[in-house]
């Protein structure tokens, strides 16, 4: 097995990171949610945590190299995992970072998995309010027009302008602005999960990868040329050839 992103993981950290979360933390989120009597509150906090770190468990898979139908299984359950989240929040989610960009890998790497969506359909957090989340959805139903709002502008606002560039050197030179400034759109909106590959610490280690899923899914839907990006390192380019041959 090769790794797919060697330029921030630590391979061995990165596969007990792994190992936690799906012999401990997931069987213990499901113990939990298997109490009937879980009160409204908690069964929202576990059914989120449990949808967050099976789509860790995914992206990690994809970043120690994984076969891309081992990878597909965990997005699935991703989706699952997402449905019941949803099913047990009754009310307005916060446009955090975090919760956004679960939001859009879980779109995007679904999309590229060829994942069924259908039974979260427009339940999807932000998809009335964010242009990203909502061009993610139009990939898989064409009948849903996306906003014009950008909830992120400073990290998603050069993406969402490509999609309006029609000039393949006007959109490659948007979309290397925009690769160029990942990591510093993240750091503006407090991504918790930025530099995380820099720790040092087992106990403490929680990174997953850098991938920019989003702009795979577009590029696939919208068949736009990535020749310009394609070895970029947050590039997810076997999923992209993955679709566009499946």
């Amino acid at each position: 097995m090769v790794m797919r992103q060697t330029s921030f993981a630590d391979q061995n950290m990165l596969d007990e990171y792994r190992a936690f979360i799906e012999e401990v933390a997931i069987p213990t989120y499901e113990n939990t949610l298997s109490n009937p009597d879980l009160d409204e509150r908690k069964r929202k906090i576990t059914s989120f945590s449990r949808f967050e770190e099976q789509l860790e468990l995914t992206i990690i898979k994809y970043t120690l190299g994984y076969g891309l139908e081992e990878v597909k299984v965990e997005s699935e359950k991703s989706v699952a995992f997402l449905k019941e989240y949803l099913d047990a929040s009754s009310t307005e989610m916060d446009a955090s970072i975090n919760l956004y960009m679960l939001i859009v890998w879980a779109l995007s790497i679904a999309y590229l998995l060829k994942v069924n969506i259908s039974e979260v359909g427009e339940k999807i957090p932000f998809l009335e309010k964010d242009m990203l989340v909502g061009r993610l959805y139009n990939a898989f139903d064409r009948s849903f027009t996306p906003c014009t709002n950008v909830l992120f502008p400073a990290l998603n606002g050069p993406l969402c302008d490509a999609l309006g560039q029609y000039d393949d050197k006007q959109r490659n030179a948007t979309l290397d602005g925009f690769l160029k400034g990942y990591f510093q759109g993240l750091e503006k909106y407090g991504a918790g999960w930025l530099d995380s590959h820099k720790e040092l610490d087992p106990e403490y280690y929680t990174h997953f990868g850098y991938w920019v899923f989003e702009l795979g899914a577009l590029v696939v839907d919208i068949d736009w040329d990535d020749s310009k990006i394609s070895d970029n390192p947050l590039y997810p380019i076997e999923l992209v050839d993955w679709r566009r041959n499946n």
